[in-house]
């Protein structure tokens, strides 16, 4: 058995759905200081674990924003959400030590979701991009990662490694975003933060993606539940064009409802992860107004 392999053993018995490895050359056009190379200067591989949300999780999300049940978001933000995020780091966590103590490499761990740039609304190393390095799926236009088995409704964990391990190809399967029939995200975002035309496009491996210039102040005023339409308190009525900068997010956080700061501990929004259509259902849990006739979801 090869090292990827041994590795993906151990990522399957700490519970990881999804195991792939990229060669960090697929990550020469990230944003510099934002590369495997700016943290562990003799990187050579990341290795990118994911776990699928559960469907109940997904259906307590369309319970909070479709049945008016709010109290529904909490089940999200804790098993959608910040649980999921410390069985992937456990799992992280598993496979790094592997790697130090039985193979002698170094490993540097990128936590599922903790350091970011709060001002610049940015991860530390972007866990979507890096599955998409890993060979774990493609862009949708909401910028999130569709696997072929869950679409979006993935969470990920990253390390990166001083050692060369074989890469998983890049993704090569059916496209999984028909931006041509589909614009669910555009329309079921509550704060309409996705541009219908203006694209981000990326190189990975000299292949071109391309996905929504997503407005982020505006989506963190529905991560955040400011919005009007989220499952938020405040339900702030924000003008089209109003927020712009993080500092106009900002302005509105500091006018937050002083419940509803106590009870954010995730994201209150989710909306253009849980509605996507790519990955189908059951798995993908969509909600009745996006089923077949019949379809049990």
């Amino acid at each position: 058995m090869g090292l990827r392999d041994s590795l993906k053993t151990i990522a399957l018995e700490n519970h990881m759905d999804f195991f792939g490895v990229g060669s960090v050359d697929r990550w020469a056009h990230a944003p510099a200081g934002r590369r495997p190379g700016d943290f562990l200067p003799e990187a050579r591989s990341v290795v990118v674990m994911g776990l699928r949300i559960p469907e109940g999780s997904i259906e307590s999300n369309h319970r909070a924003y479709e049945n008016g049940l709010r109290h529904g978001i909490f089940t999200y933000m804790i098993f959608g959400y910040n649980k999921l995020n410390e069985v992937l780091d456990k799992a992280a966590m598993k496979v790094g030590l592997c790697l130090e103590e039985k193979i002698g490499r170094k490993v540097y761990f990128i936590p599922s979701s903790i350091p970011r740039d709060e001002y610049l609304m940015m991860g530390e190393m972007s866990n979507r991009h890096s599955a998409v390095c890993a060979g774990l799926g493609e862009f949708g236009w909401n910028g999130l990662v569709l696997t072929p088995e869950a679409g979006p409704r993935v969470r990920w964990v990253q390390l990166i490694t001083d050692i060369e391990i074989e890469p998983n190809p890049l993704y090569g399967g059916p496209r999984l975003c028909d931006r041509s029939r589909c614009r669910t995200c555009i329309d079921m975002c509550p704060v309409k933060a996705f541009s219908e035309e203006e694209a981000v496009e990326v190189n990975i491996g000299g292949r071109k993606y391309a996905y929504s210039k997503l407005n982020r102040p505006l989506c963190r005023c529905g991560v955040t539940g400011l919005a009007a339409g989220t499952a938020g308190r405040l339900q702030e009525v924000i003008p089209e064009g109003s927020v712009i900068k993080v500092e106009d997010w900002l302005a509105i956080a500091v006018r937050d409802n002083r419940w509803n700061r106590m009870e954010r501990i995730a994201s209150m929004c989710g909306r253009c992860l849980t509605t996507c259509p790519a990955g189908g259902s059951p798995k993908g849990c969509l909600p009745s107004f996006l089923r077949k006739d019949g379809e049990q979801g």
